[in-house]
């Protein structure tokens, strides 16, 4: 009798204690999912999707995941307010009562408040600068003709060191006598020219050069270097974009997000 309460005994705390290891086990996970979740940023723009976590800006192709979420919301980066957002083909702007917002212009939105986001402002570029520029195409192999579009500037202080830099936007025309179809993104740094973003085509595949331009300029990892944001688009689909993140590092402009 003692050894059967014994062992019915031994049968009550190995349960007890699989039902300890069950629950502390269940809420681990609970807390590394909660911390997760609380560690989770979300960055939106007209045309992609972001979730930034740990460092990393990964695409996001599920929009339900971001709607009804509070944003810090920027039109054409300058800010609006703090709304919800909702996607449906395009972003829908919301108060909290669910109210809409009209908007026109280009979105930035993210979750986090910390994020900046700059205004700038478009200026023609000198003959002075085009003459730098066109040294960086011959450079380049990128033929130089009179109907090459250079296109505007931005000036602006990039990594918090009192001198502003100098973001180009070129396209070329599409030309008969143009060997070459290009669109490129510059910075010039210290009277250096750093490639951004480019692409090059053959005349007789224009259809397939990608168009670039300036979307933003913004903080988002909170350090002194800036990130640009350019929006890209093929010649032959111009409503079909996408936005993509690049940001300086050792002396070379690399892709940040997916």
């Amino acid at each position: 009798m003692i050894k059967e309460t014994l062992s019915k005994n031994k049968v009550y705390i190995i349960i007890v204690i699989i039902l300890l290891l069950y629950l502390g086990i269940t809420y681990t996970v609970y807390k590394k999912n909660q911390k997760k979740e609380n560690n989770t940023e979300y960055f939106v723009t007209n045309n992609s999707k972001y979730i930034y976590l740990e460092g990393n800006l990964k695409k996001i192709e599920n929009e339900l995941e971001l709607n009804w979420k509070d944003y810090n919301v920027y039109i054409d980066n300058k800010f609006l307010g703090k709304y919800k957002l909702q996607y449906n083909n395009k972003w829908y702007v919301y108060n909290d009562q669910h109210d809409p917002i009209k908007y026109e212009g280009n979105v930035l939105a993210f979750t986090n408040e910390n994020i900046k986001v700059y205004e700038f402002n478009r200026q023609d570029i000198t003959q002075e600068e085009i003459e730098r520029i066109n040294s960086y195409l011959t450079k380049e192999n990128i033929n130089i003709v009179d109907y090459n579009t250079y296109d505007s500037k931005i000036e602006y202080d990039m990594d918090n060191d009192g001198i502003k830099e100098k973001i180009y936007r070129i396209n070329s025309k599409i030309n008969n006598n143009n060997d070459n179809i290009f669109s490129l993104i510059l910075v010039e740094k210290g009277n250096k020219l750093i490639k951004v973003k480019s692409n090059v085509a053959n005349n007789e595949s224009y259809e397939k050069i990608m168009i670039y331009d300036l979307y933003g300029i913004i903080n988002i990892d909170k350090d002194n270097e800036l990130e640009i944001v350019i929006t890209e688009m093929k010649y032959s689909q111009p409503n079909k974009r996408n936005e993509i993140v690049y940001k300086l590092k050792n002396n070379r402009y690399e892709q940040i997000s997916e």
